[in-house]
């Protein structure tokens, strides 16, 4: 009887142990290889301890934010087309841009990453340069670190 006893009692011991195990382990600055083939990016090492580091958004706990949405973003900086920009055809066009999300949540390191046939990827990219709002940062263990990130834009052209 007493060895019915003695099972549960070393299984919560075990359990306990684990727990406890789990607790100890804590995030630490790490070398870690990430892969975001997407937008033509290769595999890369990360040093964390590089204030200067660009993080992916597949790398950061928090990712950086527009006041609003990142839907709010892209609707102010799609351009109004009309017949005069060099579009022969009815299409929709999508442009994706790349840019730098700095820890005080400003824009830098403007990238255009793919252009449209009607060639409005340059005014995308000068629009969105233009946005003065601040952005939220994205966060790497609840401190703040530069983040790229992309934007597709669709535009539909007349």
């Amino acid at each position: 009887m007493k060895r019915i006893y003695y099972i549960p009692l070393l299984l919560l011991f075990f359990a306990i142990a684990n727990a406890q195990q789990r607790e100890k382990k804590s995030v630490k600055p790490k070398t870690i290889i990430c892969d975001f083939h997407d937008l033509g990016f290769k595999e890369r090492v990360i040093n964390h301890q590089d204030p200067n580091q660009i993080y992916y958004l597949t790398e950061v706990h928090v990712e950086p934010e527009f006041p609003g949405s990142a839907t709010a973003f892209i609707d102010k900086i799609t351009p109004v087309t009309t017949k005069s920009d060099n579009c022969n055809q009815v299409s929709k066009e999508r442009i994706i841009i790349y840019f730098v999300v700095e820890k005080d949540g400003t824009l830098t390191s403007f990238n255009l990453i793919r252009d449209s046939e009607c060639k409005l990827g340059e005014k995308v990219l000068e629009t969105a340069k233009q946005v003065n709002q601040k952005w939220k940062p994205g966060l790497w263990n609840e401190k703040p670190v530069r983040t790229g990130y992309a934007v597709a834009v669709t535009i539909n052209t007349p």
